[in-house]
Order: structure tokens, then C-alpha cells, then sequence
């Protein structure tokens, strides 16, 4: 099973943090990004993003690349816990996922997937992504990154 972790792109300032939508240089970015994942031949059955505008409107552009339906979820914001996602993870058995969210839940789960602990040890800019991908035994392990800023365009 391969695993895409992403954080939304760049937002807005806006009254409401829930309600900040990306700005336009962060559907650039993310669009870009998709373009990316698209070359690579990503695809993915489902999107889950977390409740936040910013993360649902990352998520819309992403599945117009890679494809999957969007399936906004509790328990992806900012401070949730990322072990408990971690464990749903190890027992999911479908097919890839792509899981759209924000720092510092992103690092952490990442973290918490391959190293076994939430120790925030992967910078997601605004639009990055990490492909993670579970080996029959269970283990995790990063196959590649990316970010906005590696890929060409502005």
C-alpha cells in the first residue's frame, strides 16, 4: 500500500481559521504538485482531508490529477493526535490513500508511521508531499518527497 501525506498549500488570511481558503499562489502550488503526482502515475481511490477549507480545497485540486473521492474526516487537524490515525493506518486494507492535512499532524504522522514516534522529523512546506509505502510486514518506509519548491514554475 502506498500512503501520499500531504499538506495543504498555501492559505489565505482570513477572520477564520477553519474557513481560510488557499490563496492563489497555493492552488499554484498545489496544482503543480498534482501535475507531479499525475506524471508519476498516481492514483488514488480515495482523498481523505480534514475539515478545514484550506486542507478540503487541496484535496478537490489533487483529485482532478490523481483521482479519488474526497472524504473530509475528523481527527486530521492541525493538534489532533497522529497515532491514533497510525493505527487505523496499520489495519487498513484498501487500496492506496492519500491523506490531505496540516503541520504539525503531517510531520507527525509521518514520524510516527516510520520511526514509530511523533518526533516531527520531516518539513512539509505549504503543497509537499511524502509517497510512504507499507511493506507485507507492516513496516513504513519514505519511497520519495516532494515539494513545491523542486518543481519548475511559480
Amino acid at each position: 500500500m502506498k500512503l501520499y501525506v500531504v499538506r495543504h498549500g498555501d492559505a489565505a488570511n482570513a477572520a477564520s481559521d477553519s474557513e481560510r481558503p488557499l490563496s492563489s499562489y497555493g492552488q499554484s502550488e498545489v496544482r503543480r504538485v498534482a501535475q507531479f503526482m499525475e506524471s508519476k502515475s498516481v492514483a488514488v481511490p480515495t482523498i481523505w482531508h480534514s475539515t478545514k477549507r484550506r486542507a478540503r480545497e487541496t484535496a478537490e485540486i489533487l483529485s482532478t490529477a490523481i483521482g479519488g473521492r474526497l472524504e473530509e474526516r475528523t481527527g486530521l487537524s492541525p493538534n489532533d493526535a497522529a497515532d491514533v490515525v497510525a493505527v487505523e493506518l496499520q489495519n487498513y486494507r484498501d487500496a492506496d490513500l492519500c491523506i490531505v492535512s496540516h503541520l504539525p499532524f503531517v510531520s507527525n504522522l509521518a514520524s510516527e508511521l516510520v520511526a514509530g514516534s511523533p518526533a516531527a522529523a520531516w518539513n512539509f512546506s505549504t503543497g509537499a508531499v511524502v509517497c510512504l509505502e507499507r511493506e507485507a510486514t507492516g513496516r513504513w518506509w519514505a519511497d520519495w518527497f516532494i515539494s513545491p519548491a523542486m518543481l519548475p514554475g511559480e
